[in-house]
């Protein structure tokens, strides 16, 4: 998904998203403070670059889907476009980003991950989805970034991810898998395809490093099963329950809550002025 920061966040609105969705379950506070207060999340520079490579990597496949072909050149061009004229060293961490996706291949001598798509028919690249999952709680909601038919005709879902190290790449763990269990089924009861389906598409998760040393790109596989949808539906119960409560405690333990990489970090952990009842916090707090 290449929207802005302001807009994804107000998009995610009204719909559990498998970022929000995540966040509730981490740090509702977090999630109170961004999705319901409105408090600003500034997107950082591994964002930004993120979103400059998914930019480029949706030109390439958007044009294959019209029969048009776009070079590396192009893509990087979009990338830098994305990120502004002036920030050369996040130039250079997209550039490297987007020539692991076209050209290096994994580990294991298989081939890149522009190859592996090439071997698909591109059916929708960042449908936007928000479909009712759970009786009674908010629809599930947001943007897939590739549907391809395989050449046995069945649906398959890819999605871009940057990743800094390959160490947290190991296997499809929990929040992977509840993320490919979200978008498959959301297949099944969207409109996205041409045709229904009855199972659930395998999710590939196609990861790059914006820069240089060790594993540059890998690729890791998870099929969803019907657990995982029944675990799923129990999340949103369970983030639906947080909301009803009203109270979206701290997590101090979560292993994002810093001053690093939580933009809330010092009102909420340090002066505490983020900190309190939320009913208390609703009257302290005036959104810019």
């Amino acid at each position: 998904m290449t929207a802005k920061q302001d807009e994804a966040v107000s998009s995610r609105q009204g719909a559990w998203h498998q970022s929000t969705l995540s966040t509730i379950h981490d740090c509702p506070r977090r999630w109170f403070l961004t999705y319901e207060l409105g408090l600003p999340d500034p997107s950082g520079e591994a964002a930004r670059v993120g979103t400059s490579i998914h930019a480029a990597v949706e030109l390439h496949e958007k044009n294959r889907m019209v029969g048009t072909a776009t070079d590396i050149d192009a893509m990087i061009a979009v990338a830098i476009a994305d990120l502004g004229q002036d920030e050369h060293e996040l130039h250079a961490k997209a550039e490297a980003g987007i020539k692991h996706w076209w050209k290096t291949k994994m580990k294991d001598k298989s081939m890149s991950h522009r190859d592996y798509v090439m071997q698909f028919e591109p059916v929708a690249i960042e449908p936007y989805f928000r479909v009712p999952l759970v009786d009674g709680a908010l629809p599930i909601a947001g943007w897939i970034d590739a549907v391809y038919r395989d050449e046995a005709g069945l649906y398959r879902l890819v999605d871009l991810k940057t990743a800094g190290s390959m160490s947290r790449w190991k296997d499809g763990g929990e929040g992977k898998r509840h993320q490919a269990t979200m978008y498959a089924i959301a297949l099944q009861l969207s409109d996205i395809l041409p045709e229904p389906i009855d199972y659930l598409p395998e999710m590939t998760y196609t990861v790059v490093k914006p820069g240089t040393g060790g594993e540059c790109a890998k690729r890791v596989s998870v099929q969803p099963d019907l657990v995982d949808v029944a675990v799923l539906g129990q999340k949103i119960r369970d983030a639906e329950a947080i909301v009803v409560a009203d109270q979206f405690p701290r997590n101090p333990s979560w292993v994002l809550c810093s001053e690093t990489w939580c933009p809330h970090y010092h009102k909420c952990m340090v002066t505490g002025e983020y900190a309190g009842r939320p009913v208390t916090v609703r009257k302290r707090v005036v959104p810019k």
